[in-house]
């Protein structure tokens, strides 16, 4: 082997190290592993057919994502409508299908259409969440501490409301929108629930934030961005978490105060 071939396996072998940290899927294994918190994370596993059917057998609607994918990318849900009818939802639109094999080819299509393998993706519960009317809505929750010595601190939370006809949230892909998290609480069937379902979001969200910086591939992080939900019943849930946070979803809100706060602290 070459100088240069051996400098580009080693190379590679750092780039896909650092791909494997920063996935949904090393992220989950390592908050999973925590008794408390396990029950806040959905079930994922990595993607492969017997997998996917498994849960869908389980939960009756799944979707799948790429573990490295950002801002929605990549999405599919796969709703079980029947024994071998099923519903996948890819963007804003649905199509449905009679049987496994269809499903199968559908869901391979759209991943050798992105820019992900097939082996970067898993499959995941899908949390039914609450709504704004009828569109779902979940959270970024951004966890923060100026030294690597302090106390985590949960620095800003909004509320992301997926665009009509979309099962994502992100604002740019589905053209959704954001509010206060109060806000949207209040517009939701929890709404009689607000102010405990606050500090509930805190307190896993500064959970998940501990358990994560315990783990060497975590310990340096000064910031963590968790992407939360609520289901229907108001149980809190951690649908993934952002080593590098967009925070432009906190500029979007009237007040700004919370967006400034977020600033400071990534000051040091």
């Amino acid at each position: 082997m070459t100088t240069s071939e051996s400098g580009q396996k080693s190379s590679d072998s750092a780039k896909n190290s650092n791909l494997t940290k920063k996935g949904k899927w090393n992220k989950y294994k390592v908050m999973r592993g925590h008794d408390e918190l396990k029950t806040h994370v959905p079930k994922t596993k990595k993607l492969s057919e017997i997998n996917l059917w498994k849960l869908v057998a389980q939960y009756g609607d799944v979707v799948v994502k790429p573990s490295n994918g950002r801002r929605g990318y990549g999405v599919i849900r796969i709703k079980a409508l029947a024994s071998s009818l099923f519903e996948l939802h890819h963007e804003n639109k649905k199509v449905t299908v009679n049987s496994k094999k269809q499903a199968i080819e559908y869901i391979k299509a759209k991943i050798s259409a992105s820019r992900f393998s097939y082996d970067n993706y898993i499959v995941q519960y899908r949390i039914p969440l609450a709504t704004v009317g009828t569109r779902p809505f979940d959270m970024r929750v951004v966890v923060q501490r100026r030294q690597l010595t302090d106390q985590w601190e949960v620095t800003g939370i909004v509320a992301k409301v997926a665009g009509k006809g979309y099962i994502v949230t992100n604002i740019k892909r589905s053209s959704g929108k954001v509010l206060p998290i109060q806000k949207a609480i209040r517009k939701s069937v929890l709404k009689d629930l607000s102010s405990s379902l606050i500090n509930e979001i805190s307190y896993v969200a500064l959970m998940s934030a501990n358990r994560l910086s315990s783990n060497p591939d975590y310990a340096e992080q000064l910031i963590f961005g968790f992407d939360m939900g609520l289901d229907q019943n108001g149980h809190v849930w951690v649908i993934e978490a952002n080593l590098t946070p967009m925070l432009s979803h906190f500029k979007k809100l009237s007040d700004k105060s919370i967006y400034r706060k977020i600033i400071d602290y990534k000051k040091g």
